[in-house]
């Protein structure tokens, strides 16, 4: 797919984040407003913090190349680990900890180390993410179709017949996905053009990847999914 900061041409807008507002691309409602209820700021973690992708991979190799060590390492790295009871700067302290061990690991071990058998948590489906809805958390690069006010939102992952869909919430039309292993590029063309690419964690329950939008405005953000 290439490096999270290449660009995938792509959607999303309103009559100047508004023009797709009154193109009706764009679901009605407040900017900002998903349906969930309101959350006392000081009663969790930051807002968007959660498993990486990354850590995720880590623990399923870990999982059985080094059993003593996953034992060791799973209450801080796992889906409820105290990485991600905290801040964002915590999350991502963490993420890079997980790629330089996952690094390591692999330098020590061989590439083939997560491959060693037994039940190394992968994703058995036909598509690189399970269907389910997702949680996301967007880190805006150039936006001058004002999406962020629109942000964060949900994204629902379809998969039928090893065929993967993608929704996100704010533009009611589904993204038809290409897919390669965990990478997947999820498009819609008409009046407008949208991409939406990443790369799934190997269990399938989150991802990294790009969102693009290109309509008489531009936006441009990179996107982390996770599994709520």
């Amino acid at each position: 797919m290439g490096s999270a900061t290449a660009k995938f041409p792509a959607l999303l807008l309103l009559c100047g984040l508004g023009t797709l507002a009154c193109s009706g691309v764009l679901t009605e409602g407040e900017p900002g407003d998903t349906g969930s209820p309101a959350v006392d700021e000081n009663s969790g973690p930051d807002e968007g913090v959660h498993q990486t992708a990354s850590c995720a991979d880590y623990l399923a190799c870990l999982e059985t190349a080094d059993p003593d060590e996953y034992d060791d390492v799973r209450g801080k790295y796992d889906e409820d680990g105290s990485c991600w009871q905290s801040t964002r700067e915590e999350m991502e302290s963490c993420d890079a900890e997980c790629e330089e061990d996952m690094a390591a690991l692999i330098d020590e071990e061989g590439s083939d180390v997560c491959e060693s058998g037994g039940d190394t948590g992968t994703n058995t489906g036909d598509c690189p993410l399970q269907e389910g809805i997702y949680g996301s958390d967007w880190s805006i690069l150039e936006d001058t179709c004002d999406l962020e006010q629109y942000l964060p939102t949900p994204v629902e992952v379809s998969c039928e017949g090893g065929e993967m869909t993608l929704t996100v919430e704010i533009i009611p039309v589904p993204l038809a996905c290409s897919t390669s292993g965990q990478s997947f590029e999820c498009t819609y063309e008409a009046d407008f053009y949208i991409v939406f690419a990443g790369m799934a964690s190997s269990r399938g329950t989150s991802a990294d990847g790009v969102f693009e939008v290109d309509y008489g405005c531009y936006s441009y953000a990179e996107v982390q999914l996770y599994q709520e």
